[in-house]
């Protein structure tokens, strides 16, 4: 199994006559592997946001995730 998605968002606003404006976009990535009874997941994510009101640049946050897990049946 493998998915992925993507979001993007832009505002602009203005509070008490000072101009605001945002930015964001966030990426997410998924596999999955199944083999006899083991399953390999892994995915990516990423996020991306910015203010025109800060004093730094954009912050962007990414992860990665890799996992091995295995069922078993009790009964």
């Amino acid at each position: 199994t493998i998915a992925a998605s993507f979001g993007k968002s832009d505002s602009n606003t203005s509070f008490g006559g000072t101009p605001s404006s945002t930015n964001t976009e966030q990426i997410n990535a998924l596999f999955q592997y199944q083999f006899r009874k083991m399953y390999l997941t892994g995915g990516y994510s990423r996020l991306d946001q910015g203010f025109s009101t800060s004093t730094t640049g954009p912050e962007k946050i990414s992860a990665f995730y890799l996992g091995v897990s295995r069922w078993f049946k009790f009964f």
